[in-house]
């Protein structure tokens, strides 16, 4: 692996990272979940407490939660 490679980790979830997307080095799976759903942040519901754990293994488990932390990193609407 080249440095280049290593450097590409997804500021959200922590998984391989496909390049910058609304702002932000992100991977494919982000990427797409906030361009789904970023508009309609406050529609959904967090099931424990807007404090979820957001990495690799636990992304799906919890939409607001990404969507916040997608915010939080610096992911900007267009």
């Amino acid at each position: 692996m080249t440095d280049k490679e290593t450097n590409k980790i997804c500021l959200v979830c922590g998984d391989k990272a496909i390049g910058t997307n609304f702002n932000v080095i992100t991977c494919e799976s982000c990427k797409v979940l906030f361009r789904r759903n970023a508009l309609h942040y406050d529609k959904f519901k967090c099931q424990f407490g807007d404090n979820c754990k957001i990495d690799v293994l636990r992304r799906r488990f919890c939409k607001k939660c990404r969507l916040k932390k997608c915010f939080e990193v610096g992911m900007k609407k267009v």
